[in-house]
């Protein structure tokens, strides 16, 4: 085989897993982007937020149990991770409640959009931990997130509920200050391990305050149940690939791109909620999507560097 053969070989080896792991990080999102509208239907068929987020912290959990004993991962955490581990798990608790319970009283996209202030939120807040500030750029992607924001709410902002507009930057609040711990405890554990732990502790506190609220309010119809399963079973799949996604990425290449790949999850919402549930956005407001998610990109964007310095670097590294 000649030298440029094998090159080419080499290539598409070297990509396959770039290939496999944007394509995990692309189901991650669909699934994720699927959870506010069989949340819905779990709703309309007679169920509540409290009820949805149990049962899927609970299905979360036991998937990522299995994961955790099939690849032998490390499960008992150092006891330094303990407080921000505990931390986090509030937080988490507080955003996934917030969020179901934003949809229970918003529309799906629009509970979506804002969610997804708390990247800029975290960012602004990323000085108070030592880390650089939002910078020119960031900056401006928080002004043109304000612009999108407004073109999606103000047509309908008086019809908007109050305690869906206060549980959505509830759950923004609390996705920001997960995102700000997180970066803490990557330094302290595996992650992955991390993440079980987060989840069975929301769950127990989630079995907390369903017992004097009267419990769970199971459905009472077809479609109630399957958007109460299918939002549970959606999340479960969602955190396993969202990690093989992680794991098959290379970091010099496809890492930094992963996470612009999550923030299409706003506009997927939108699509999905319109197809499951008939919620459609006028042109504007769409328009307002777009411009969040632009956004988004603008803020988490990291120009891509040379891969030829980048693998001396990582020869570097290695040696």
């Amino acid at each position: 085989m000649s030298n440029a053969g094998q090159t080419r070989d080499r290539g598409m080896v070297g990509r396959a897993p770039w290939i496999a792991g944007l394509i995990f990080a692309l189901a991650a999102a669909v699934c994720f982007a699927s959870i506010p509208s069989l949340a819905r239907l779990a709703y309309d068929g007679g169920s509540d937020p409290l009820t949805v987020a149990f049962l899927r912290s609970l299905m979360g959990s036991l998937a990522l149990v299995m994961m955790i004993l099939i690849f032998r991962r490390p499960i008992l955490l150092p006891r330094k991770a303990w407080p921000l581990t505990f931390l986090a798990t509030l937080s988490w608790f507080v955003t996934n409640v917030s969020y179901l319970a934003a949809v229970f009283y918003l529309p799906v996209g629009l509970a979506c959009l804002l969610l997804y202030c708390f990247p800029f939120v975290a960012a602004a807040l990323l000085p108070l931990s030592g880390a650089g500030g939002l910078g020119a750029r960031g900056f401006g992607a928080g002004l043109l997130a304000l612009v999108g924001l407004g073109l999606a709410l103000a047509t309908v902002y008086g019809e908007l509920d109050p305690q869906g507009l206060l549980f959505a930057l509830l759950a923004a609040a609390g996705a920001s200050i997960t995102v700000l711990v997180s970066r803490r405890l990557a330094g302290l554990h595996d992650v992955f391990s991390i993440t079980v732990y987060v989840n069975l502790g929301g769950a127990l506190l989630l079995a907390g305050a369903l017992v004097p609220l009267g419990g769970f309010s199971l459905p009472y119809a077809f479609t109630g149940w399957a958007g109460l399963v299918g939002a549970s079973a959606f999340y479960a799949v969602a955190i396993v690939v969202q990690f093989a996604a992680m794991g098959l990425s290379c970091p010099g290449r496809l890492g930094p791109r992963l996470g612009l790949v999550s923030y299409a999850e706003p506009l997927l919402t939108i699509a999905i909620a319109a197809v499951v549930l008939g919620e459609l956005l006028a042109p504007v407001q769409f328009l307002g999507a777009l411009l969040v998610t632009a956004a988004l990109v603008l803020l988490a964007w990291q120009p891509q560097a040379d891969p030829q310095r980048q693998g001396k670097v990582a020869t570097t590294s290695r040696d």
